[in-house]
């Protein structure tokens, strides 16, 4: 049989946004793809309306660094996976370009523009973003339109016992997945800890509140050098993770300028501004506090 991707001639850098058709067959997915299941009912639904209305938007292609008539995703794999549930046989692609890095951020932008994501998904979006870019977790933060405690939190899950990880893998239906929130409480244990406890909160379905209050119990009796060792180390990472947080998360609202401050606060009132203010001093007084702690440290 005759290779149609072999009577089509590849693009040009000139015509890289030109909209083109490609064999479904010769479109592969990006293993670096940030979202890593899809909802088969959801799909079901979209390959239903492509066999009906056909492809309305193209995807988002990158040529294969090994094969010259093959593609990667860069964005549009469930439209991939509907076209190739509905036997659509070629699909509309324009091509991406780019550094890995580059075509890996576009990826990363057009998925988390929408909803759904599972803190699995997201903690290894995270880590890999800040492989590539070597950004702080308040720049992380910025990138992302979210605080630096959330990535912080996100990133911490690497520190889970690999099994333990893996029961937040969104292949795994919900009911039975470790909520996030729970392997929140997990992190400060050891390996072992962490197994033990994962397995019986699963077993009893038990809410964030009680694993706290169960962990907590559990830290207070065990009283060995090594668990003072983990509590102290853990309560240094809070500390230096702070005072680390807040000179850069400072730093990017000061840099925002006179400008932009007056730009977002117009038309929002003097009562919202004097708030502000009011949050921004007791936290200064906070801060205060803080820092009379750490310089009162035996060194």
């Amino acid at each position: 049989m005759k290779d149609a991707t072999a009577e089509r001639p590849l693009p040009h850098e000139e015509v890289a946004a030109a909209e083109l058709l490609v064999p479904w067959s010769s479109i592969e997915p990006n293993p670096n793809q940030p979202r890593v299941w899809f909802d088969p009912t959801k799909l079901n639904e979209l390959a239903l309306s492509i066999a009906t209305s056909g492809q309305e938007v193209a995807i988002i292609v990158e040529r294969h660094p090994q094969h010259p008539h093959r593609y990667i995703i860069v964005d549009g794999e469930r439209r991939w996976r509907a076209c190739g549930i509905a036997e659509v046989p070629e699909m509309k692609v324009v091509f991406a370009q780019g550094t890995e890095a580059e075509l890996y951020k576009k990826s990363l932008i057009a998925n988390f523009a929408r909803e759904g994501h599972n803190p699995w998904e997201t903690a290894h979006a995270i880590a890999r973003l800040k492989r590539y870019e070597n950004l702080s977790d308040a720049k992380l933060a910025a990138y992302f339109g979210k605080s630096s405690l959330w990535v912080t939190n996100h990133l911490s899950f690497f520190r889970l016992h690999p099994d333990v990880f893996a029961l937040m893998h969104p292949s795994i239906p919900k009911k039975r997945q470790l909520k996030s929130s729970v392997a929140l409480h997990l992190v400060p244990l050891s390996h072992r800890e962490q197994l033990e406890f994962a397995k019986k909160f699963m077993e009893d379905g038990v809410s964030a509140k009680r694993a706290s209050f169960a962990i907590g119990k559990h830290r207070s009796r065990a009283g060995s050098t090594n668990r003072i060792r983990v509590v102290k180390h853990h309560t240094f990472s809070k500390i230096a993770g702070f005072t680390a947080r807040i000179e850069e998360e400072a730093e990017l609202i000061a840099m925002l300028g006179q400008e932009t401050f007056d730009e977002g606060l117009r038309g929002r009132g003097a009562g919202t501004v004097k708030a502000l203010i009011e949050n921004l001093d007791r936290g200064i007084g906070h801060l205060q506090r803080v820092r009379e702690l750490l310089s009162n440290v035996p060194t």
